[in-house]
């Protein structure tokens, strides 16, 4: 008799056991079809770009958060995209917005964008925000090529934008490279072009002396002797309008002339002894052992081989 009231005691149990389960996930499911429902009929609050560096705009910022925007919910081709950003519970599509940036770099503002750290949800009361981390291309350079300009990172990738010439003062705090024999790239595309990738390298080059915002052009038209074989293939304008005779890329200067490191000292002599890497004068020409400038009857030798090495 005690056994099978024991029995029934445990029945009892065991079913009051399963009953409280079958509750508990019933009121789960629905409490998840609840926030569900209440995020995919409620518009999304704000998709932002965290961790922006300062030098980028609000405004970019602003078109870049709209290309997400117009990428979901704004999307012909995909129209539940929309649904799924507002879904709490679908990590896919955060994914899809991540790609989507890396694979259409020509559209909108994206090529500023080197690479997507995260795209993740973030909850403040009563809204959903979706969160970009991004890292960003810096502009290193303004191309100028057949009357237009055109930003360039420092890998040679164009970015955003393109330019005239009433633009052009505007952007003076960057060194201007000079090219006129340079095709139309589209945003974010690299320019793989030689002469592009020198002027890119003389840039990176002369960024740590401390007389490098002195250098408003450097003038790649003759690369490769595309002008004149006698001429210097690359010759550096300072903002005050004169020319420093550079001559060959840096790496390329072989037995004609003296290396680049070679150059960037006497240039930092030049400057020391006249305040200015140009002298004061029409031009210098820093491919030999010694600086020269112009004179009426000949070249004038600012800088000696022994000075320059003091």
């Amino acid at each position: 008799m005690k056994s099978i009231v024991r029995g029934l005691i445990g029945g009892v149990l065991a079913g009051s056991i399963l009953v409280g389960l079958a509750w508990g996930g019933y009121a789960a499911l629905r409490y998840t079809r609840h926030r569900l429902s209440r995020a995919l009929h409620q518009p999304l609050k704000r998709i932002v770009l965290t961790h922006s560096p300062r030098w980028l705009s609000a405004a970019i910022l602003d078109r870049l958060a709209q290309e997400a925007v117009n990428f979901t919910i704004f999307n012909a081709k995909h129209h539940e995209y929309g649904a799924r950003l507002r879904d709490p519970l679908d990590g896919g599509i955060l994914k899809i917005i991540a790609q989507h940036y890396m694979d259409h770099q020509s559209s909108g503002e994206n090529a500023w964008i080197k690479g997507i750290v995260y795209v993740r949800r973030a909850w403040l009361p009563h809204q959903q925000i979706i969160e970009i981390d991004a890292e960003y291309r810096r502009p290193a350079a303004l191309l100028i090529t057949r009357g237009k300009g055109y930003l360039l990172s420092a890998s040679g990738v164009r970015l955003p934008g393109t330019y005239l010439p009433v633009d052009f003062e505007r952007l003076a705090w960057l060194p201007w490279l000079v090219h006129t024999h340079v095709a139309s790239v589209k945003r974010g595309e690299k320019i793989s072009l030689p002469a592009v990738q020198a002027g890119l390298a003389l840039v990176k080059l002369l960024a740590p002396e401390p007389w490098h915002t002195q250098v408003r052009e450097i003038d790649l038209s003759n690369f490769g002797g595309a002008v004149s074989k006698t001429a210097p293939e690359i010759v550096l304008t300072t903002r005050d309008g004169h020319a420093v005779l550079w001559g060959m890329p840096p790496g390329q200067e072989g037995f004609y002339e003296v290396p680049a490191s070679r150059k960037l000292m006497m240039l930092s002599e030049v400057n020391r002894l006249y305040g200015s890497i140009d002298a004061g004068k029409a031009y210098v020409d820093v491919r030999g052992d010694q600086v020269l400038v112009p004179r009426r009857d000949r070249n004038q030798t600012v800088v000696s081989q022994e000075q320059s090495a003091q």
